[in-house]
């Protein structure tokens, strides 16, 4: 092999090998740009398709959610028309703040009594439907009463003036936890003070360690919960 052939083979090699090594370069650099967008496409996808699914149940949760208002509406009716009641009330259940789907409480009105209202205890009040009548004859709510405002106006309408009432064994309404009446010690000791300033005001007998009995029915009440949901 000449001299000359030799020094342009090695002329070639130091012109195509940078050459090689550029062009392998830039298609390992254009995989990893094909890559990377794929993966971003792949993750918006996925984004998608979550959000679709979500959707999805969203409404058939609120699909069902108008079903239940629409059962509750229909039985209220019926029992305001066929039977001479002046309010009517159910269960309740409290939620998880962070977890909706979480029973934490189940809270039902089946065993309540009139006369268990001098312990404390009233029907699920968020499940209280009453006629108009009532509250233009006996008053509405007392909002000088911090938290317990519905006790008193319940106290007044069952205990004192001894309206109609009749159980509906529904479960009306879901609510959250942490709300003021269920915010701790604090709120408690402002619920005993409320309803302590209720009988009071309607000339009821009751005192402290009446009302905190109603606690070992309640601890009774969210053990059951756990047991049972």
């Amino acid at each position: 092999m000449t001299e000359a052939v030799i020094v342009a083979l090695i002329s070639g090699l130091c012109v195509a090998v940078p050459s090689v090594i550029t062009t392998m370069f830039s298609n390992n650099k254009a995989n990893t740009l094909m890559n990377y967008r794929i993966d971003e496409l792949t993750k918006k996808v996925e984004k998608h398709n979550n959000v679709v699914e979500r959707m999805a149940l969203q409404e058939r949760e609120t699909k069902a959610i108008w079903k239940r208002i629409d059962e509750i509406k229909e039985e209220l009716e019926k029992e305001l028309a066929t039977n001479r009641v002046d309010a009517v009330y159910g269960d309740i259940h409290f939620v998880d703040g962070n977890d909706l789907g979480k029973c934490v409480r189940y809270y039902s009105s089946r065993l309540f009594n009139r006369s268990w209202m001098r312990l404390g205890f009233m029907p699920a009040h968020p499940s209280f439907y009453c006629r108009k009548i009532i509250y233009d004859k006996y008053g509405g709510f007392d909002l000088s009463y911090k938290i317990a405002s519905d006790f008193e106006c319940l106290l007044r309408f069952i205990f004192v003036h001894k309206i109609q009432t009749t159980y509906i064994p529904m479960d009306f309404v879901t609510m959250r936890t942490g709300g003021t009446s269920t915010s701790g010690f604090a709120s408690h000791k402002q619920i005993i003070s409320d309803h302590q300033k209720a009988f009071k005001r309607n000339g009821i007998y009751s005192n402290v360690f009446l009302e905190s009995l109603r606690y070992i029915y309640k601890i009774h009440e969210i053990l059951l919960t756990k047991i049972t949901r």
